[in-house]
């Protein structure tokens, strides 16, 4: 699914894409249950919840997108991947902590 993704940031770029509406609609409702956290209080509020969801998707699927930079960089062995994994899962709480 990434790489469709990013094929069709490729192939489209800033320019509307099919069904892109009901695409907003799905993240609209991520979007609010960040904001819902902000709100509470429980995630921080420093970064707009839009923007907090698309670094942590961006953060989640990187390594993904780009393998061979992955293995370049980290390592290709499988304890190399689940440090990564650890790594990114702390990262993310970071990213969200109050």
């Amino acid at each position: 699914m990434l790489r469709l993704l990013f094929w069709e940031g490729m192939e489209y770029g800033d320019t509307r894409l099919p069904d892109e509406s009901e695409r907003q609609e799905h993240y609209r409702h991520k979007i609010a249950a960040l904001q819902d956290g902000q709100d509470r209080g429980v995630v921080t509020d420093a970064i707009p919840a839009r923007d907090l969801l698309f670094l942590l998707i961006a953060l989640a699927n990187w390594s993904t997108v780009v393998p061979q930079m992955r293995r370049i960089v980290v390592g290709g062995e499988d304890s190399d991947h689940d440090r990564l994994r650890a790594s990114v899962k702390e990262a993310a709480r970071r990213l969200i902590a109050r």
